[in-house]
Order: structure tokens, then C-alpha cells, then sequence
């Protein structure tokens, strides 16, 4: 019961609809990680990493 003394058991939504909004959101939030751009500390990282590979011996 709410504060005014309603029943807000029957203003849940149906589990379907909730379980599709978390889908949906989890994929909106997923998309937006996967477009956001490498930091540059990761790509110097990764830089060094493939000349250490390469034995071209850059640190």
C-alpha cells in the first residue's frame, strides 16, 4: 500500500514488459561503451606492448 492506502500490487507492469525494458537498456548501455572511443593511455599501451612483440626493442 501506498501512503494513501492504495493497493500497489496491481500497478506493477506485466514481468514481460520489465524483463524487455532490462534488455533493451543493457543494450543501449553496451553500445554506447563498445562506441566510445580508446583512451590514449591504452593505446600507448598497446603500442609498446606489439614493439616489445616485434623485438623492435622500443619500451
Amino acid at each position: 500500500m501506498d501512503m494513501m492506502g492504495r493497493d500497489m500490487t496491481s500497478r506493477k507492469p506485466p514481468p514481460k514488459v520489465v524483463s524487455r525494458e532490462i534488455d533493451e537498456n543493457i543494450r543501449k548501455i553496451y553500445q554506447e561503451v563498445v562506441e566510445e572511443e580508446l583512451p590514449d593511455r591504452f593505446k600507448d599501451l598497446l603500442a609498446k606492448l606489439r614493439g616489445q612483440e616485434s623485438g623492435d626493442g622500443k619500451n
